[in-house]
C-alpha cells in the first residue's frame, strides 16, 4: 500500500502547493487473508489548518489503479482522474464548468463545452 499512499501524498501536495503537517492512516486487509494490507483510508491535515483524506485500495477490479485527485475550495474545485490522463475538470463557483484538455506537448489548455460542435468550435477559434 505504501506506493499508492505515496503518490497520492505528493499528488495532493503538488497540485495544492500546500505542505501535510498531520497524517492519520487505518490500514485494512480485505477479502482473502494476506500478509500485507490493500486498504488504507487517511485523513490528512495541511499548513493553513486545511483539511483532507484519501482511500486507496489493491481491490477495484476493472480500474487500473483508479488514482484520482479532487480538491475543492472556496473558489471551486479541481477534478484530475489518472485513467483519463489528458483531461481534467474544473468547476469554478458562478461560472459553467470546463474541460481541460492536454495540449500538443505544451500542458493543458481549456477544451470548450460544445467542443462536439463543428460549427461553434470553428467559430470559437476564428
Amino acid at each position: 500500500m505504501g506506493d499508492i499512499d505515496t503518490h497520492a501524498a505528493h499528488l495532493a501536495q503538488f497540485v495544492s502547493g500546500l505542505t501535510t503537517t498531520d497524517l492519520r492512516a487505518e490500514f485494512h486487509v480485505c477479502g482473502a487473508p494476506r500478509v500485507l494490507e490493500d486498504t488504507a483510508f487517511a485523513t490528512l491535515r495541511f499548513n493553513k489548518d486545511i483539511p483532507g483524506m484519501f482511500k486507496a485500495t489493491r481491490l477495484t477490479p476493472g480500474n487500473r489503479g483508479g488514482l484520482r485527485l479532487r480538491i475543492f475550495g472556496s473558489l471551486g474545485g479541481l477534478v484530475r482522474d489518472m485513467e483519463d490522463r489528458d483531461r481534467q475538470k474544473l468547476n469554478v463557483f458562478g461560472e459553467l464548468g470546463k474541460v481541460l484538455n492536454r495540449g500538443l506537448g505544451h500542458g493543458m489548455t481549456s477544451m470548450p463545452n460544445d467542443w462536439c460542435e463543428q460549427d461553434a468550435l470553428s467559430r470559437r477559434l476564428a
